[in-house]
């Protein structure tokens, strides 16, 4: 089903949201796990799944799903009262669940798939040897890469893609000054 362009909108806002989200946990994730002096490359992809699945599934989709869908609702309450009829079986009543639903995918796909990408070189490692530190600095290349591109595509503009990409340097420091203080 074609969804209108407000729909659209929303979905598009979700994803860019939700993958920077992740993107910049997954930053944070693989840099204290490094921290960590942890060599494992389970460690990482368990560690960064598990905040993205939880991110994506329960918050990303769900409660999207949710939270889109009792808006939809509302709207369509509204509209019956400003119209004094019941719109239960209206074209709009009837697409409620499909839009939230749409905007529900773009937000997990934002939450779950596009650091699944920035997690790449962990599930290489787990086939192949790599040199001590390749994983990390492989991580951290992509998801740099992807926070540039998001940021890009935000409003094709090489200052958006660079203020994307500044938030994955800012958490790395961070992350990286927090571990020399607790480590």
């Amino acid at each position: 089903m074609t969804q209108d362009p407000e729909t659209k909108s929303i979905a598009r806002r979700l994803f860019m949201t939700n993958a920077i989200d992740s993107l910049l946990s997954t930053v944070g994730v693989v840099m204290g796990t490094s921290a960590s002096q942890v060599s494992d490359p389970k460690v990482y992809i368990g560690a960064a799944l598990g905040g993205a699945l939880s991110l994506g599934l329960l918050s990303g989709f769900l409660g999207v799903y949710l939270t889109e869908r009792t808006e939809k609702i509302k709207e369509l309450r509204e509209i019956e009262k400003a119209m004094m009829a019941d719109l239960q079986k209206s074209i709009y009543a009837k697409t409620i669940s499909s839009s939230a639903l749409y905007v529900a995918f773009w937000s997990l796909m934002g939450s779950l798939a596009i650091p699944i990408i920035a997690l790449i070189p962990f599930f290489v490692a787990l086939i192949v040897k790599l040199p001590q530190g390749a994983e990390v600095a492989g991580s951290l290349s992509i998801a740099y890469s992807e926070l540039f591109i998001l940021g890009f595509i935000s409003d094709r503009s090489l200052r958006s893609a660079l203020l994307y990409l500044s938030l994955g340097l800012i958490a790395t420091v961070l992350v990286k000054a927090l571990s020399w203080l607790l480590i």
